[in-house]
């Protein structure tokens, strides 16, 4: 004998299966918002001194040779001023 599953199908009884009823459970909205939040305050920005300057050789030809670090004193920063 033939039976209708919820989907719509026709199958055997051997076939058969019921739906899911995990299938009508219903979440509960979980509220995300906290119940106050502090004002956000001002940016505050530091001055940092320029500590590392980096210098880039080239060749003849034009190519990228190598590069060198070197640290910067403050008669050499443009960045610092007094």
């Amino acid at each position: 004998m033939m039976k209708r599953e919820w989907e719509g199908f026709w199958v055997c009884e051997s076939c058969f299966e019921i739906r899911q009823p995990q299938d009508f459970v219903r979440g509960i909205p979980d509220i995300q918002v906290p119940p106050w939040v502090q004002p956000q305050p001002a940016p505050t920005f530091v001055d940092v001194p320029q500590l590392i300057t980096i210098e880039y050789v080239t060749t003849d030809e034009g190519s990228l040779d190598y590069w060198a670090l070197a640290l910067a004193t403050e008669e050499e920063d443009p960045l610092v001023t007094e």
